[in-house]
């Protein structure tokens, strides 16, 4: 074998061994290259699952609640044409969650349930229970606007009555005894009043006025409200109902 065959063989096989190590180090980088890549794109959804899971916990953390007992004494009054007056008077308990998720925002959920006892004659007593839920838009510190919706049920022996209604109105809310109270003024109109098994009323407003006040985490409320319904006139003259309730609450605020 000749010298120069020699050469040519061992400079080939150098060759091999050198394009072999290339291929080598290149697939060696391009595997570090995948697995960085990997590793950051496993860090990007571990901290965006983090923030998805994050968020809500901080947004419900910046939620300001007030849990209240609320105590009212309720009477429904009934003018029927040139008959006298028929009503109803009792007391109903209840709870109330108030919700601020934003400085200017309120939402407001309220039930209750008590008993209406006939204080006329030719009035049957009545069960009573009422579900509120409404939402407050502060336009400033003392103005709010106000949607609600109301679903009221009265129960006797002889059947159920089911009133369902939404309110539009306003509230004026003014300090006292620096910012330890305020005190509360409210106007409302009711354009949509269902009434089960009777004709809906035509015309329907709500009117409230009471004292709230807070001390530290403890929040307290005297309210008075009057609602008026009128119904359509029948041959026996005027048909109206008025509802008048004073309550009471007590509740906590959290967090501080």
């Amino acid at each position: 074998m000749s010298v120069r065959s020699s050469s040519s063989r061992f400079a080939l096989v150098a060759l091999r061994a050198v394009v072999i190590a290339v291929g080598v180090i290149v697939a060696n980088r391009e595997f570090r290259y995948r697995a960085s890549r990997r590793a950051r794109s496993a860090r990007r959804v571990v901290l965006a699952l983090g923030l998805v899971c994050a968020l809500p916990a901080a947004a419900a953390a910046q939620v300001q609640w007030t849990a209240s007992g609320v105590v009212m004494v309720v009477s429904d009054e009934v003018e029927f044409g040139g008959l006298p007056n028929q009503r109803e008077t009792g007391v109903a308990v209840g709870a109330e969650i108030v919700a601020v998720p934003l400085r200017m925002t309120e939402f407001r959920a309220q039930i209750s349930a008590g008993h209406l006892n006939n204080d006329t004659p030719a009035t049957d007593s009545r069960g009573w229970t009422d579900v509120q839920l409404g939402g407050s838009v502060f336009a400033t510190s003392w103005l709010a606007f106000q949607l609600s919706a109301d679903a009221r049920g009265y129960s006797t022996t002889i059947g159920d009555q089911r009133w369902l209604s939404l309110s539009a109105g306003a509230e004026a809310r003014a300090p006292l005894f620096d910012n330890a109270a305020q005190a509360i003024f409210k106007a409302s109109v009711l354009p949509l009043v269902s009434v089960s098994n009777h004709t809906n009323p035509d015309f329907a407003v709500s009117a409230a006025t009471g004292l709230r006040f807070e001390r530290k985490k403890l929040q307290g409320a005297v309210l008075f409200s009057l609602e008026r319904y009128s119904f359509p006139s029948t041959s026996l003259g005027a048909h109206a109902e008025e509802v008048a309730i004073l309550s009471l609450q007590l509740g906590v605020r959290f967090p501080r």
